[in-house]
């Protein structure tokens, strides 16, 4: 939009949510047409709130997904042929997956619906590109149809995420396996944050791809300075734990371990938690005995959230990569980038050099802790917090010297340049 040769036009759902962000309300400036369509079924809308607030007023009992000790726990009665307590909880989560896929599916074909309409009744409108994101499900279902009304157009079909994990219900496997070849075969490229994500797709072979990954607008930060220091050791995580699926147990076991061997001294110490999985954020700390020095703010607007960051010492980050999901590069990961502060990231799973340690390596952001390498990684996590305490201690504040060269391929105006770059070579 800053080269003067666009003309913007954003489709999306009426937001509902309490939670604004005036980051992205500002970027509204670059938005010539925002059009709101009503985006909410009834019996959907009524569901979600329903998970909301168990959400809320319910806590979990999860035990950590990291964990150092080898004991066997036998949960199979095998003589009275009873079903074990695993299989209990995964037939729950089974259920409430499939709660959730459902008053997504209602919400979406009400979005769905209303998108068409407003591009039918408005089809002397003309579109030169077409982009479209999942998740969720409805936007490419709606880009699509946008395509047929423009044929000319240059559809950019994109996956931030992987439609086929195991948050899909069972019943609804099949359905988004085959999801990316049914609903993008006139899209001109399609294009994943990840590796990984590309991979999970299971596109044709003919169909031209590139990755774009996450990336940061420095302009979402210039008007945030550092605020004074409190005196503490401040560690700090912003965003979802994905129902617990995102686990830092493991660091909080490492800093326990720390105070009991008196390297860190517990009152120096400050955890902060902003979202709204604070249920499993305090199941986590709780077998550390760290809940009097862990503040829960809650969910914040994202400015604030991000003054958080800008405060702390550590930005500390969870992700997975296993098997059925691999090369994953949160969001969040990208917008530390640019904080200048070290990173700490636990990755769980059974896959070892995960895309987010090879960043953090390349960029020298901090540490990565893997489940797959725990043995020698716990007790590299150990130094590296005694290490960074100890700066702290004597300086201030913590040392970082991180590689900016390689920080700055990660900038959207340099990912921007590779998606001009493409659309040069491939583009009509």
């Amino acid at each position: 939009k800053k080269t003067g040769k666009y003309h913007i036009t954003v489709l999306t759902t009426i937001k509902t949510s309490k939670t604004r962000d005036s980051i992205l309300e500002n970027d509204l400036q670059f938005v010539d047409d925002l059009i709101n369509v009503n985006g909410t079924n009834i019996v959907g809308n009524f569901i979600q709130k329903i998970i909301a607030f168990k959400r809320t007023h319910f806590k979990p009992n999860v035990k950590p997904l990291i964990s150092c000790s080898t004991a066997d726990e036998n949960l199979l009665d095998k003589k009275n042929n009873k079903l074990s307590i695993i299989n209990i909880g995964k037939i729950i989560q089974e259920m409430n997956l499939f709660i959730v896929f459902i008053s997504n599916y209602l919400n979406g074909t009400c979005y769905i619906k209303n998108a068409k309409k407003y591009l039918k009744r408005n089809k002397d409108q003309k579109f030169d590109f077409i982009f479209s994101t999942y998740g969720p499900l409805t936007p490419h279902y709606i880009a699509r149809y946008a395509k047929k009304l423009n044929p000319r157009a240059f559809w950019v079909t994109d996956f931030r995420d992987a439609v086929f994990n195991e948050f899909v219900p069972l019943v609804f496997r099949h359905y988004c396996k085959n999801y990316p070849n049914k609903i993008c075969k006139k899209s001109d490229v399609i294009t994943a944050v990840s590796q990984g994500v590309m991979d999970g797709l299971s596109l044709n072979k003919n169909t031209k791809k590139m990755i774009i990954c996450n990336g940061f607008d420095r302009d979402d930060i210039q008007k945030l300075k550092k605020s004074e220091s409190d005196g503490k050791f401040t560690l700090s995580y912003t965003g979802t734990l994905y129902a617990g699926k995102r686990d830092l147990g493991i660091l909080f076991k490492a800093l326990r371990e720390l105070i009991d061997e008196n390297i860190i001294q517990e009152e120096k110490l400050s955890i902060h938690y902003a979202g709204g999985d604070e249920n499993f954020f305090y199941s986590q700390i709780e077998p550390y005995h760290l809940e009097n020095v862990t503040v829960f703010h809650g969910k914040l607007e994202r400015k604030v959230a991000m003054q958080l960051q800008v405060d702390s010492d550590i930005l500390l980050l969870a992700s997975w990569n296993t098997k059925e999901s691999t090369g994953i590069i949160t969001g969040k990961f990208l917008e530390y980038m640019m904080m200048d502060k070290p990173v700490i990231s636990i990755i769980t799973g059974e896959i070892p050099n995960s895309k987010v340690k090879q960043i953090t390596c390349a960029c020298k952001l901090g540490f990565c802790f893997e489940q797959a390498n725990s043995e020698g990684d716990y007790a590299l996590l150990k130094q590296y917090l005694e290490k960074k305490y100890n700066e702290f201690i004597k300086y201030g504040a913590v040392k970082h010297e991180p590689n900016k060269e390689e920080i700055e391929k990660y900038s959207y105006e340099r990912i921007i340049q590779n998606l001009n770059q493409y659309y040069r070579h491939n583009g009509r």
